[in-house]
């Protein structure tokens, strides 16, 4: 029976996954399992959510009337908090949380794209005749730069889906 083996699923999802936890789902935003939201920044009443708010707190951003933020996670690619691990070279640029800091969870990056250049250089001779007995040699060096190509973004290879916070 369908019904039974989706209660079945939903309880185990809900009892051996952590509130706060965020998961990517394959479903539709109709789709999301009840104790979940989508991570698309809506603010919630910490009243109702209060496991919630103790593990996200206001690092993802407060409103005027002391709600909280769920990450809105539409459009990006998540990584793993720096810490003191060097592994990320623009944290002191990173845009803070909703608690201010920058190397924590909730700090976000805009895209961009490793400085990087490419150069032509080139060398042209040629044979001048000056309308006399003599021929020149004439070099002449100069360099370019290549033209832009690519698309809006750099990007891996993707696939979207919703992500999902559990909530309750």
């Amino acid at each position: 029976n369908y019904s039974d083996f989706n209660a079945k699923y939903e309880y185990a999802v809900n009892h051996s996954t952590p509130i706060g936890a965020i998961l990517p789902f394959a479903g539709t935003v109709k789709a999301i399992p009840k104790g979940w939201k989508l991570c698309n920044g809506d603010y919630i009443d910490i009243k109702g959510h209060e496991a919630l708010f103790n593990v996200i707190g206001y690092n993802w951003g407060k409103s005027s009337d002391e709600k909280f933020r769920l990450p809105d996670l539409q459009g990006y690619f998540l990584r793993g908090v720096s810490g003191d691990s060097g592994r990320d070279p623009d944290i002191d640029v990173r845009t803070p949380n909703g608690v201010g800091v920058k190397n924590e969870v909730g700090s976000y990056q805009k895209d961009e794209l490793k400085s990087h250049t490419h150069s032509i250089l080139f060398e042209n001779k040629r044979n001048n005749w000056d309308g006399g007995p003599n021929v020149k040699n004439q070099a002449f060096e100069g360099g370019s730069n290549t033209s832009a190509s690519g698309g809006n973004e750099t990007r891996p290879k993707n696939a979207y889906v919703n992500y999902i916070i559990r909530v309750n």
